[in-house]
């Protein structure tokens, strides 16, 4: 995944949607998040494994386009920042933890962590070595600000701002106690949009999506690995 495709997504859905016929683009500026984590990842004996999801029955209100690209963004920051930790697809974890085939199980917040203290799934988490599941969520807010228009000789246009915050979040399952670490990060920004007839519509938005995914991709590295609990990006 290109991360700032959904940046992109983001800023011609919030340009063009509303003015059909005109044409023009977007600039994505770079911006910082913040990441939080909400406890410490207990310590795995052996090699850690994990396996990144999205469940629509855990994360109902985020979209499924979404919900993978985050999966891939976390995916990445363990690739990258924690090479060592071994990363299981959701097939392999369904067969080994559950006994059944990918997406059979139905991981909504409050089903997990009985599941994983039943005594038949407790004993093939022990047998299966594997040790941390990770389901993501999240989604982008936008609040419209002030806007105008103008209708001169030879020229018509309009303009446009929002404020953006986007919020992701991984929530960490450890599969021997079924205990969970919540990591999140967020990023604030604006959008803003000018187009004039028969000027091309131009405009900006900072990067918020990208931003806060590159962020808990290795905010989940570090949060398995036991280092950093609050920081700014």
């Amino acid at each position: 995944m290109n991360e700032i495709r959904p940046v992109v997504r983001a800023c011609v859905t919030g340009l063009l949607v509303p003015l059909i016929g005109f044409s023009g683009g977007c600039v994505a500026i770079p911006t910082k998040a913040n990441v939080a984590q909400s406890g410490e990842v207990q310590a795995a004996d052996g090699a850690l494994t994990a396996t990144v999801l999205y469940s629509r029955d855990f994360s109902p209100e985020t979209p499924r386009s979404l919900g993978e690209e985050v999966v891939e963004c976390v995916t990445r920051g363990l690739t990258e920042t924690a090479p060592e930790i071994r990363i299981v697809s959701e097939e392999e974890f369904d067969r080994a933890i559950f006994g059944v085939k990918s997406g059979e199980v139905l991981l909504r917040r409050d089903t997990i962590g009985p599941l994983l203290t039943r005594p038949d799934v407790s004993q093939r988490v022990g047998q299966s070595g594997l040790t941390h599941l990770i389901l993501v969520e999240g989604a982008t807010h936008n609040v419209p600000g002030n806007s105008g228009s103008w209708v001169v000789p030879y020229s018509m246009g309009a303009w446009g701002e929002s404020k953006r915050n986007t919020q992701f979040t991984a929530t960490i399952f450890e599969l021997m106690s079924a205990k969970e670490v919540q990591v999140k990060a967020s990023a604030e920004g604006n959008q803003v949009f000018v187009f004039a007839f028969p000027v091309p519509i131009v405009g900006w938005a900072d990067a918020t999506e990208s931003a806060s995914c590159a962020a808990l991709g290795a905010g989940v590295a570090r949060a398995l690995r036991g280092k950093v609990r609050d920081e700014g990006r």
